[in-house]
């Protein structure tokens, strides 16, 4: 899973002369070629440097715990046989191992989204390009693939992520905002946050599902209806 600041909003222009008034902080320029030579838009934007940059310092200076803040959490529900019987029948779950010690270490395994993570480095794009990529579950080293804790038993030793989706059936993830969005521009918020699964698994398509519920004479009677989700919004959001 990929997560990543969205662009900076573009300079105002001149009312006379419709031109950019630069040297705004916070703000990048939407006119010309970016770096790979393509024209700039105020839709999108390939260059590192034209993102927002989540503020990653401590007011405290005290505490290197505190440094990085996580401002995204995630957890994965579904079923679980737990007692064994062949039947999927009890609910599980499992969170991001998100544990440091007093210097600000990460625990193996960490697979929490904090600021850092989401930050790229405009100098060393090359060896950035999967910067944003915070759960990859393809990773190599041993310490650092991530796991994650099991919400029935928070005491036992976090699993792979991996192995954990294998007890489960009907995983359900989710991603919700746990902490403010500051920029490293003083004042500076960042008003939301880009997101993308990457997957070499064929997946369903999405779909909105409403269901209608219709009672006549104490009797029920439950239609479910499901209509496809646009491709453009499916394909940003998940890519096979």
């Amino acid at each position: 899973m990929r997560v990543r600041a969205p662009c900076l909003p573009c300079f105002a222009k001149d009312p006379k002369t419709g031109e950019e008034i630069q040297g705004v902080p916070g703000k990048r320029s939407c006119v010309g070629v970016d770096s790979s030579n393509k024209p700039k838009s105020p839709y999108y934007c390939t260059d590192v440097k034209d993102r927002y940059v989540l503020d990653t310092s401590d007011t405290t200076e005290k505490d290197a715990t505190t440094h990085d803040d996580m401002v995204v959490s995630w957890q994965i529900t579904g079923q679980c046989d737990d007692n064994k019987d062949g039947t999927y029948d009890n609910e599980c779950g499992m969170i991001p191992v998100k544990g440091k010690d007093s210097l600000g270490t990460q625990d193996p395994g960490f697979s929490a989204i904090i600021e850092s993570f989401i930050n790229s480095d405009p100098i060393n794009i090359d060896i950035d390009h999967d910067k944003h990529r915070i759960i990859d579950t393809k990773i190599n080293d041993p310490a650092k693939k991530p796991r994650a804790k099991d919400t029935s038993n928070y005491a036992e030793t976090p699993k792979l992520i991996l192995d954990n989706l294998k007890t489960m059936t009907k995983p359900v993830f989710s991603m919700f905002l746990s902490g403010k969005l500051i920029g490293t521009t003083k004042g500076q918020f960042v008003p939301y946050l880009e997101y993308q699964f990457l997957t070499d698994t064929p997946t369903g398509q999405a779909q909105i599902e409403s269901e209608i519920t219709v009672i006549i004479n104490d009797i029920f009677y439950t239609k479910k209806l499901e209509k496809a989700e646009k491709r453009p919004l499916i394909d940003f959001a998940i890519q096979n």
